[in-house]
């Protein structure tokens, strides 16, 4: 019965990037190994990523940094994705609190649909209540 692409032994770039990410907090699970390389799910401090170790790596604290290059940045950019989530929040909830003057209508269903397209765009999936016209 042939191996399932799981069960193929791990390369030495495999070993080597399964024991830099033990050694420095960072949960690993391999999704899928090819002959060329291994998929990873990493994760650490509640952020989750798929990465890929190419097996033909032999110097290995270069991958080490790029590894750490590429974590930073893909942190980074998560945190700023949450500071302009909370911006647009922010300012959705002042036009809702601004509306409530006593003088003009609120169209309930308008602010509901803004509201759904903010949380659309920061998941990148479709609104719920379809596209804001």
């Amino acid at each position: 019965m042939a191996k399932s692409n799981l069960e193929w032994e791990a390369s030495k770039a495999e070993q080597h990037a399964e024991e830099y990410w033990k050694e420095h907090g960072f949960e690993a699970r391999l999704i899928a190994r090819y002959q060329s390389k291994g998929v990873y799910t990493i994760s650490k401090d509640g952020i989750t990523d798929n990465y890929e170790v190419v097996n033909t790596i032999t110097d290995f604290a270069l991958m080490d940094e790029n590894f750490e290059r590429y974590w930073d940045i893909f942190t980074r950019n998560i945190e700023l994705r949450r500071q302009v989530l909370a911006t647009k929040l922010d300012a959705w909830r002042d036009k809702v609190l601004a509306s409530i003057d006593g003088k003009s209508g609120v169209n309930t269903y308008r602010v509901i649909k803004d509201v759904d397209k903010i949380i659309a765009d920061f998941f990148d999936h479709d609104p719920v209540l379809g596209g804001n016209e």
